[in-house]
């Protein structure tokens, strides 16, 4: 039931935001997710000691 009422909000407002301005805001939301994920995978975890 909740992932009709998302989707639906997602649908609306894909439909009102104009293409490049939506292309634009997933290709920012992607590359910061990427960057968080490289961030996760390659931070080294602090010394027990420290």
């Amino acid at each position: 039931m909740d992932t009709d009422v998302m989707m639906q909000v997602l649908q609306y407002l894909l439909g009102v935001i104009p293409g490049d301005i939506a292309g634009n805001m997933i290709a920012v939301v992607t590359t910061i997710v990427t960057i968080c994920t490289l961030i996760i995978r390659f931070w080294k975890m602090p010394e027990p000691t420290s």
